[in-house]
């Protein structure tokens, strides 16, 4: 025998037959054993995905919805803060006023108390220079007279009059 067998063209309707048959045998098995089986895990894991799915947008809604009454109660916060904010400028405004107010009425009080005191030492100085002119004027007066004692009345009025001009 120089031909091979499976070449050998009085076998080829019987490989034919045993082909169709394996294929036949194959495509069952895939169709009615792995086909099913594939298709059950992959519908199990679609379940599982839908269901992990679900519980993802349940929490989003969820997450959503306290991120929603977060910005709610921080919008509240920033608006008491920016009413407080106001409130406390204005408070300091006007504290800064009034306080303003005091220094000035202190300082025109403490002005008037100076210029009453300057006026006082004024007075009380120009006395003393009238009376220190007045013993220097009369001792003058003694010392040239040759007399023990002057009228100091007189050398008051003039030396009161020479002053009240000069001062």
């Amino acid at each position: 025998m120089d031909v091979v067998p499976q070449l050998d063209f009085s076998v080829y309707p019987s490989q034919i037959f045993w082909f169709v048959c394996s294929f036949l045998l194959l495509y069952v098995v895939v169709r009615c054993v792995v086909v099913p089986k594939v298709e059950s895990i992959i519908s199990s894991r679609l379940v599982e995905h839908n269901g992990a799915l679900g519980v993802s947008l349940e929490s989003c809604d969820f997450l959503q919805d306290k991120l929603v009454k977060q910005m709610v109660v921080l919008e509240a916060a920033q608006q008491r803060a920016r009413e407080l904010e106001q409130k406390v400028v204005s408070d300091l405004g006007n504290a800064v006023e009034l306080a303003k107010e005091l220094l000035k009425s202190g300082v025109n009080e403490m002005l008037t108390e100076v210029d009453e005191r300057l006026e006082s030492l004024k007075r009380e100085k120009k006395e003393e220079l009238i009376s220190l002119s007045i013993d220097v004027a009369s001792m003058y007066c003694a010392k040239v007279s040759g007399v023990g004692r002057v009228k100091k009345s007189r050398i008051r009025e003039l030396v009161t009059g020479i002053y009240e001009k000069r001062l």
